[in-house]
Parts: structure tokens; C-alpha cells; sequence
């Protein structure tokens, strides 16, 4: 008999944490058929915990996200795969604004917000990834903007028919993370698109400012500077590069500035006007504290960032925890 199973929600994950007992009776209560979805778990061991859930377990050993998340394909009924990770959880009517979209398209995803209840850390790191002198028009990973095609879309938030995930072979588990960015670099060069919606929500627990933070941008930066030498379709682009001439720009003008005054001045002056542009953009957060701290951890992000993503521009070869 036909399955009736129209999405498989699939979540990798190492070991099941408090973030995976949060968010199953959320996912367990979404405004969707309870008989049309599936939710499946891929932790390295068994977990009795997750037995008396309504859920799928499948242990997978030790095993990157990408590798758990094609072993959970596999294992889906669904004819939609939904990538969700561990420390998100889609908003109530998720599954419905989806099959709205998958009316007219194959392959959707939408923001990944910080979640309301998140603390001060982890609302500024949201507050962060979120401005746009920090991620420019990547900015639509962080908050609501308007309706448009991507070339590339983070795996917290990813929706994909499975023939054509199949057709073009998964995930490639040879990187962590990044792994989606490749994803997306095979399905445009396949020719497909991906629709970015606003209203199609996942809420994503941020890694608090300033150290878990900075670590994330780091890999994040390093890991697409070596994308743009081996995937150019959607890793090549200047907006990737623009933290690093940021940075070049600033440290020659704070080096003749020792010389010209003016020089320094301007340089303040460019401080100054970015601060306040990063407090109007920032008019969502309510705390002082959290502006304070997206403004100064959004510096510290795009020095990090433009200093990574040459750092992985100049590898010759990058090495993954979860590599082949």
C-alpha cells in the first residue's frame, strides 16, 4: 500500500541532548496530519529516552551530519525530506506553508530565527548574523526579508524532493560543516532553484558571543574561502570577499592616519556611522545590553571572517573531523 507520508524530517545528531528532548514535542505537535509525517533521529547510539516518542531512531555510529543525514534518506518514507538540525525547531505551521510552496516548486527553504526565549549571548550572536554590514544580502539566513531564489541555503532549514536530492547524489560527506553549501552548488549546476520564503520559519539556538561564536564564524569563513576555489558556482562571489577588503581598508587607513590626521578622523567617523546604522537595523532587539554587544561582536565578526575566508582560500587541501 501507498505510504501516506508526504514529509520525512530528518535530525543528525552526535548524541540526543537537551535540545532534541526540547524540540520532539514540538515537532510532534505541529499544525499538520499527524499521519502524513515522520520524524526521524540520527544519533551515533540508541537512546532508550526517545523509544517512548513517536519518532524513528537510527544509530548510525560515529558519522558526520551529511553522512547521517543521507543514511536517514534512506530511511524515509516521505516523498519531501525536511533537514532540520538538533538545536532548531520550525514554527507550529511549518509543514502547511511548505506544501503551499511545493505546489509550484521542488527545492524551498526560509530564515532560521533566533529563538525568543534565547539568552542576551545568544540573542546578540543573532543580532550579529543578522546585520547587514555583516552578511549583506545572507542576511535572509537570519530574519524575515522578501520572497526570492537562493544559491544556497543552510541545512536547518532545507526542503527538497527526494528524487531529485537522489538524482544528484546527497550530501557529499567529505565536509563539516559546508556540507549544505556543496548541496546547493550540485543542484545549481544541475539547473534547479531554490525558493527562499520568509514565512516558511525554523527557530535556531545561536552559539552565545563572544568565543563559541567567533569559533563558528571561523570555520564557517575558512571553510568557504577553500568553496570558492572547488565549488564557484555559489562560493565564488564578491560578497564572500568584502570583510576582507573591509579589513584591508581599515588597517591602511589606521596606519597613515599616524601621519594625517584627517586620516583618523574619517576612520572614526566610519566607526561611528556603522555603529548607528547597526543600532537602527537592530530595532527588533529590545535590550540595550544586546545592541552593545551585536554592535561590538559584528567588528569582531567581519575581522574574523575576512581573515578566515583567506586563510581557507589559501589551503590546499581541507581537513574535516568528518572526512572520508
Amino acid at each position: 500500500m501507498k505510504s501516506k507520508i508526504i514529509f520525512s524530517i530528518i535530525i543528525p545528531v552526535k548524541e540526543i541532548n537537551q535540545h532534541v528532548l526540547n524540540h520532539i514535542p514540538i515537532l510532534l505537535d505541529l499544525n499538520y496530519p499527524k499521519d502524513k509525517y515522520e520524524i526521524l533521529v540520527l544519533p551515533d547510539e540508541d537512546n532508550k529516552k526517545l523509544r517512548l516518542m513517536d519518532v524513528k531512531i537510527i544509530p548510525t555510529g560515529s558519522a558526520g551530519p551529511a553522512k547521517k543525514r543521507d543514511l536517514g534518506t534512506k530511511h524515509s518514507k516521505g516523498k519531501y525530506l525536511v533537514f532540520i538540525d538538533d538545536d532548531a525547531y520550525p514554527k507550529r505551521d511549518y509543514l502547511k506553508v511548505a506544501e503551499k510552496l511545493l505546489e509550484n516548486e521542488k527545492i524551498i527553504s526560509g530564515p532560521n530565527l533566533t529563538p525568543p526565549e534565547s539568552n542576551i549571548w545568544q540573542k546578540a550572536s543573532g543580532g550579529v548574523f543578522s546585520n547587514l554590514f555583516v552578511s549583506g544580502p545572507a542576511r535572509a539566513r537570519y530574519r524575515k526579508t522578501k520572497k526570492k531564489y537562493l544559491d544556497d541555503a543552510p541545512s536547518c532549514n532545507f526542503i527538497i524532493d527526494k528524487n531529485i536530492f537522489n538524482t544528484i547524489g546527497g550530501f557529499d560527506s567529505e565536509y563539516w560543516p559546508g556540507e549544505d553549501s556543496k548541496l546547493c552548488n550540485d543542484l545549481l549546476e544541475k539547473g534547479y532553484t531554490i525558493l527562499y520564503d520568509p514565512d516558511l520559519i525554523v527557530y535556531h539556538h545561536r552559539r552565545p558571543l563572544f568565543k563559541e561564536h567567533l569559533k563558528q564564524v571561523w570555520s564557517y569563513s575558512v571553510h568557504r574561502g577553500y568553496f570558492a576555489k572547488k565549488f564557484p558556482t555559489n562560493s565564488r562571489k564578491i560578497k564572500y570577499f568584502l570583510p576582507s577588503l573591509l579589513i584591508f581598508i581599515g588597517a591602511i587607513l589606521l596606519l597613515f592616519s599616524f601621519f594625517f590626521t584627517f586620516l583618523f578622523h574619517f576612520l572614526i567617523t566610519l566607526i561611528l556611522i556603522f555603529s548607528l546604522i547597526t543600532v537602527l537595523d537592530s530595532k527588533d532587539l529590545k535590550n540595550i545590553r544586546v545592541i552593545i554587544l551585536t554592535i561590538i561582536g559584528s567588528f569582531l565578526t567581519i575581522i574574523i571572517y575576512g581573515i578566515g575566508i583567506l586563510r581557507g582560500l589559501l589551503k590546499k587541501d581541507l581537513r574535516s573531523k568528518y572526512r572520508k
